[in-house]
């Protein structure tokens, strides 16, 4: 499922190895992550990859998982998954091996653990949890502003319903997708 620079010299090499009618490249596919549940096994093998939301959908659906080591993709799925050092065909072949080997209890334990990774890091709360402790976010919004601003998060309370609004504490003002230093801006209209 997707597209790459490779597309055609894996078409090749998939007709080379008489392996059409096993192997197929569906090319972009829309709403992808609903198919997950009929693959057997994923592999990433990108070679940019920031963060990999598709692995988070491969996650969910329960699938073992290998990545390369490029971008974020080793950090979204840590122990719980197999790592390669991206261009190493024959360490990528290797976790191929380790995947395809998988009994389905094995298979269903290593689900249920990248399951259980999502929902303690990647849910909503779990990340807003880790932002609200970065020391920056806790230099610029001491005290009462901090907790303010999280329990609008919490809550779900728009800024405009008169929640804690960032610009108004004078440190920050937030506009425009943009977040800029302003200490002495005044605030602006909701």
């Amino acid at each position: 499922v997707g597209e790459g620079r490779l597309r055609d010299a894996l078409t090749a090499q998939i007709a080379a190895l008489g392996l059409e009618g096993r192997v197929r490249l569906t090319g972009p596919v829309p709403a992808a992550a609903r198919y997950f549940k009929a693959f057997d096994r994923f592999v990433l093998s990108s070679d940019h990859e920031p963060f990999g939301m598709v692995l988070l959908e491969a996650m969910v659906a329960g699938l073992p998982i290998a990545v390369s080591d490029c971008g974020g993709g080793p950090e979204v799925v840590g122990a719980t998954g197999l790592a390669f050092p991206l261009g190493d065909s024959a360490a990528l072949a290797q976790c191929l091996r380790q995947l395809y080997r998988l009994s389905a209890a094995e298979c269903a334990d290593w689900g249920r653990r990248m399951d259980e990774r999502a929902l303690r890091l990647f849910t909503p709360q779990a990340v807003a949890d880790v932002f609200w402790a970065l020391p920056f976010v806790r230099e610029r919004l001491p005290g009462e502003q901090l907790a303010a601003a999280r329990l609008n998060q919490i809550s779900g309370a728009p800024w405009r319903r008169g929640g804690y609004r960032p610009e108004s504490a004078g440190s920050r003002q937030v506009g425009a997708g943009r977040l800029k230093n302003s200490r002495s801006a005044a605030p602006r209209a909701a």
